[in-house]
């Protein structure tokens, strides 16, 4: 009876061990699951309130858990820890859709073209040229040109030739799309004409055009203007000219983008 009641005992106490042993081994395990841990980031980099960004290669995050377990992680550029400790990416060369936009909406107010055509002297000088001209400019619904614009113009009849720098202002006075528009040209040309050096006068075309094709980053037109040169008397006597304004008529054809 004595050694049955011996057996007992042990077997009593053994489970009781047993049953300690397991709970206290629970209680190891859930700890760390059940407490968020505590976050330490050494590092000279500013951070917010909610995520704390990396922006140095030899960042060390060191985790503090409550059962004694410390953790270290060193964080690469472009990665962070978020308030609950975890690492997340904060690459800068994400896709931004919104900036996309905004530079292709800046873009579209910029246009630019080629003309080329013909300027008719009406004045009997033989000033009669070919033309070619290549423009830059800004536009928007109201405005279909606004900009510089420059060009080549090379006399019919002999060896003189223009090189016209200018401001080009053009608008059909209405924001949607028109059959017509207004042409207004203001600049400076550098003639050389005869076997005179080469010189600046004023130049200026005022008319309108007729678009022969308008879409929203295409435009073809042809254009009829009004221009005249004007020479000063220094000028005059250089080119023996025999006038100081010269009448012209301008007829063009062009494209803009």
């Amino acid at each position: 009876m004595e050694s049955k009641s011996v057996i007992y005992k042990l077997i009593v106490f053994a489970t009781l061990f047993f049953i300690a042993g397991v709970a206290r081994a629970q209680d190891v395990v859930s700890i760390p699951s059940l407490v968020q841990p505590t976050v330490v980031i050494e590092t000279d980099s500013t951070s917010n309130a909610l995520i704390q960004t990396v922006t140095q290669e030899t960042t060390t995050v060191t985790t503090y858990y409550t059962d004694g377990t410390v953790e270290e992680r060193v964080l690469a550029i472009g990665e962070s820890i978020n308030e609950n400790g975890r690492v997340i990416s904060t690459e800068t060369d994400e896709f931004d859709e919104s900036k996309l936009k905004g530079i292709a909406k800046g873009f579209s107010h910029f246009t630019w073209g080629l003309e080329t055509g013909m300027i008719i002297d009406l004045s009997g000088l033989d000033m009669s040229t070919f033309n070619l001209d290549v423009m830059f400019g800004y536009r928007n619904k109201w405005i279909q040109t606004l900009g510089v614009g420059g060009g080549i113009h090379k006399s019919l009849g002999s060896a003189d030739s223009f090189l016209p720098v200018y401001v080009l202002f053009r608008t059909s006075f209405r924001s949607k799309p028109s059959l017509c528009f207004f042409h207004l040209r203001l600049g400076y040309s550098f003639n050389t004409i005869s076997n005179s050096p080469t010189y600046g006068d004023t130049s200026c075309a005022i008319g309108c055009g007729l678009h022969l094709t308008r879409k929203r980053n295409f435009q073809s037109y042809l254009l009829l203007a009004y221009a005249f040169r004007h020479f000063n008397r220094k000028h005059l006597e250089i080119s023996a000219l025999n006038r100081s304004n010269v009448s012209l008529a301008q007829i063009g054809f062009g494209i803009s983008f």
